[in-house]
């Protein structure tokens, strides 16, 4: 694949749609593509918009993108949306057409789905995740324009997903000097900035530097790969419907209450504080109980999560991670504790 292209203008995007000619474009997008100004911009080209999917996508969804590419005859993809659109694209590219032109306008400061080769869907309840080359989109657009009608919620938990990408990046065990200077600056610009973004006191300028650092923590992941944080997220957010950032962050503040003393988080509490993450999750709508402590069926769902964990991502992690130990993460999370 060649160099991606990274556009911070629609003029300029445009231009290089029309490089490829494209007899049908297929756009897949959520439901506020008609409130952004791309929507007008692409409005030249002849489309078919697919919207058959919600967030945390089922591979349903893929199968029905795929079904509907192939039979509009496209020959162009634009994803424009946060990390359920662009990995639904990613997907119908991987089982349409794997050389077919991928264009990504992430909607959101969070995922970093813009910068790997990796997407996530969820087939009978679990996760499943798929991995290939092809899937990095050949272009970005950065527009800062979708965060200021994101919603709150979302903008805490898709900028928490992006500070997790950065903080496991930087201490999983694959880690390069090149993942973790992505990480390291990653983690800069959006601990610089969060308080403003939660608070939505930020302007252009600062939304698409956490635009960019959402992209820098992708491409650190893309290298390093997850770890246990991401690990034991996943069966948070199908079981409960929160955010997969969200899910996230939850797990990784326990997490880096435990990986208190070793050498990663010595080093990232030098670059980024060692109250950050409890800064970061201490806010209202983002910690509270999952699950009713006094619940018959508590001990069960405790259990299950538990078990739930992928063993490949805890590989990752850079020290043992006992069963005891991630029972006791999800027990605090499913009561909702503040963090230490």
């Amino acid at each position: 694949m060649s160099e991606q292209k990274i556009f911070f203008s629609k003029d300029n995007l445009i231009r290089y749609v029309k490089t490829f000619s494209p007899a049908q474009i297929f756009i897949v997008h959520g439901r506020t593509f008609s409130r952004l100004s791309v929507a007008e911009a692409l409005s030249d080209f002849r489309a078919v918009h697919f919207t058959d999917f919600k967030p945390n996508p089922l591979f349903e969804s893929v199968e029905a993108g795929v079904k509907a590419f192939r039979e509009n005859a496209c020959d162009l993809i634009i994803a424009v949306g946060g990390g359920s659109a662009l990995d639904v694209a990613k997907c119908v590219k991987l089982y349409a057409d794997r050389d077919i032109p991928l264009i990504a306008i992430p909607t959101t400061a969070g995922t970093g789905s813009e910068a790997t080769r990796f997407a996530v869907v969820y087939k009978d309840g679990e996760k499943q995740s798929i991995t290939d080359a092809c899937m990095i989109p050949n272009a970005i657009l950065f527009d800062a324009e979708p965060l200021k009608i994101l919603p709150a919620y979302q903008r805490k938990a898709t900028l928490l997903d992006a500070f997790s990408h950065a903080a496991e990046s930087y201490w999983s065990i694959k880690a390069t000097e090149a993942s973790r200077a992505f990480a390291v600056e990653a983690l800069r610009i959006i601990v610089s900035l969060q308080a403003d973004y939660f608070s939505g006191r930020t302007g252009d300028a600062e939304n698409l530097s956490l635009m960019y650092a959402a992209y820098l923590a992708g491409k650190a992941i893309n290298i390093s790969e997850t770890t246990a944080g991401h690990a034991m997220s996943y069966k948070l957010t199908s079981l409960f419907g929160i955010s997969h950032g969200h899910a996230a962050a939850l797990c990784n503040a326990g997490l880096w209450r435990f990986m208190q003393g070793s050498a990663a988080v010595k080093e990232l509490s030098a670059i980024i504080g060692e109250k950050t993450f409890r800064r970061l999750l201490t806010d209202g709508e983002l910690i509270y109980p999952l699950k009713d402590a006094t619940a018959a069926d508590f001990d069960s769902t405790l259990e299950l999560l538990t078990h739930s964990v992928n063993p490949v991502r805890l590989k990752n992690f850079p020290v043992p991670l006992p069963e005891d130990v991630i029972r006791e993460i999800y027990r605090g999370i499913l009561r909702g504790e503040a963090i230490e």
